[in-house]
């Protein structure tokens, strides 16, 4: 009996130690997380949606807070001020904000989200419909006889608009409880919707705006941009699930690929998809519908998006049979094409999110940078699952050790500070001091003819339509890219109107005419041909005149 005693003390002795690291590893793995690499913040959160939501909120603190003040913000300039803009804000979503549910978790996790910013569920609603921005984005996919290795590869660069830094890159590993996989998804505070992600099974999702009438249907619960993280197991499981269920939150081209090496393309209006395969082994795609059935239901066809698509392809060919990590991050910063960093190129200064994923390793690589340089930093690896270890970080570019890179960003810095005077802080008298000093002291590194745009609505915005008319003449000329020239038309067309020259404003409409109708198949013009038309017969308010975000959001 007693060696019994001692064998059961003895062993007792060992295994014990062995057991509560055990458990003190899994308890520590269960623990929601925050880890900063630079600009950018890696979530890990785990249990129900409700509480990752919660946990989400806790670990974003006051980077967080900012999106939601600011979301909010947004929302209220879009309030209209009549009655059913009342009865919606007061009525309606009060009452979605507390029936509405889905099975993806986005109801329950904004429910989480609210509770920790100890705000109302209607209030965290308004701010995620306020949080809505145009913008695009520049993406290929690669797999096969293209990649290093044969298995697929997905780079993305997120264009989008990030008010000043407040919006920073955010990655979330999300553990839940309930059966669902877990999945990494990629985008800024306080989104639901990853713009880039893989899941533990090695189905990677890319998502594209995608702009068709209507874009989005706010009523919806279908949020297969998550269920296809959280459920699928192949390209094909996802483009399933993608169709199961109509109509969707909103319009999508969804790059897809898997750990098999599968890839392909869904075209999706809120209402029905369609699937583009490409005839070889990699595709690029920015913001244009490629399959016939969707052609007409693209709106965004324009000389941007054609620009990016065919930029990116034209980056990526030297490139082909050797793709991997560090040659995709290469691509990502590709700057050819254009003189000016402010133009349509890959690496632009657009970029908020610029990422690469490895479905076959589970692994998730993204810039530690913020925007406008987003593409040209330090690209960290993101794993989930089972992932083996992915090695070190891709080293940030030599270009931002560069004397050339100090004083472009100092330039590039001047031009957000007069646009973010603008847009975000609402003072345009600051914003036309700023735009004042600037023209007085120009960039040379960067294009003057869209940024002259950025100064124009700030002049009108202040009702100095003479002086607005003046920087227009003097920046925009015929080596201004045509979208320059169509806004700079419009826009000086509703200057002569507001002088009360009905002449010059008719003519100036004509000219924006003439000019969309030398591309009849860029549908991006089609509703600034209504513009053009209306505003002979009235002013045009310059909110009317929403001519695309790479003129109106500079620096791009």
């Amino acid at each position: 009996m007693r060696r019994l005693t001692r064998c059961w003390k003895t062993c007792l002795a060992m295994v014990l130690p062995t057991a509560l690291a055990l458990w003190a590893t899994s308890a520590a793995a269960d623990e929601p997380s925050r880890t900063d690499h630079g600009a950018l913040i890696v979530l890990d959160v785990h249990g129900s949606y409700r509480e990752m939501g919660r946990q989400a909120a806790e670990l974003l603190g006051e980077d967080g807070r900012r999106v939601y003040d600011l979301n909010l913000k947004l929302y209220r300039r879009t309030l209209s001020g009549g009655f059913r803009s009342w009865l919606f804000d007061h009525v309606s979503l009060p009452v979605a904000s507390w029936l509405m549910s889905d099975d993806t978790g986005v109801s329950e996790e904004s429910a989480g989200y609210a509770e920790a910013l100890g705000v109302s569920r209607a209030d965290l609603m308004r701010s995620q419909i306020g949080a809505g921005a145009a913008a695009g984005s520049t993406v290929f996919a690669a797999t096969g006889s293209a990649t290093a290795d044969g298995n697929a590869i997905v780079a993305r660069n997120v264009d989008w608009v990030d008010f000043g830094g407040r919006l920073k890159p955010t990655a979330i590993r999300f553990h839940p409880d309930n059966g669902d996989l877990d999945y990494i998804s990629v985008g800024w505070p306080l989104l639901q919707i990853p713009v880039v992600g893989v899941n533990e099974k090695g189905v990677a999702f890319s998502f594209n705006y995608f702009a068709t009438d209507p874009q989005m249907v706010n009523t919806s619960t279908s949020y297969p941009h998550r269920r296809i993280l959280q459920k699928a197991h192949s390209v094909d499981e996802a483009i399933q699930l993608f169709q199961a269920e109509f109509p969707i939150i909103i319009s999508t081209f969804g790059v897809l690929a898997d750990a098999a090496g599968d890839i392909a393309l869904l075209e999706c209006t809120t209402t029905r998809c369609e699937v583009f395969r490409p005839e070889g082994d990699w595709f690029a795609h920015s913001n244009h519908a490629r399959t016939t059935e969707m052609i007409s239901e693209d709106l965004f066809r324009g000389p941007d998006s054609l620009d990016r698509r065919r930029l990116m392809e034209r980056a990526v060919e030297p490139h082909l049979g050797r793709i991997d990590v560090t040659r995709a991050v290469r691509i990502l910063r590709n700057r050819d094409g254009h003189a000016f960093p402010n133009a349509s190129i890959v690496g632009n200064l657009f970029v908020l999110n610029a990422a690469v994923v490895e479905p076959s390793k589970r692994t998730l690589w993204h810039s530690d940078t913020l925007q406008p340089y987003a593409p040209f930093g330090r690209y960290v690896p993101i794993t989930i699952g089972d992932a083996a270890d992915p090695g070190a970080p891709v080293p940030a570019s030599p270009f931002l050790e560069t004397e050339a890179y100090r004083e472009e960003a100092a330039e590039i810095a001047r031009v957000r500070a007069a646009q973010s005077a603008h847009d975000i802080d609402d003072d345009v008298e600051r914003a036309n001091q700023l735009w004042a000093d600037l023209f007085a002291d120009p960039p040379t590194r960067l294009d003057l003819s869209p940024i002259s745009i950025g100064w124009a609505y700030s002049l009108i915005a202040a009702e100095r339509f003479e002086e607005a008319a003046a920087v227009l003449d003097t920046h925009v000329d015929e080596a201004s890219s045509r979208e320059v020239r169509v806004a700079a038309a419009l826009l000086g067309g509703a200057c002569a109107d507001a002088r009360g020259n009905r002449d010059k404003a008719i003519a100036q409409y004509a000219e924006a005419a003439a000019l969309m109708g030398e591309v009849p198949d860029q549908s991006f013009y089609d509703h600034l041909r209504e513009i053009a038309a209306e505003g002979r017969r009235r002013m045009l308010a310059p909110e009317e005149v929403q001519l695309s975000w790479w003129v109106t959001h500079v620096p791009r």
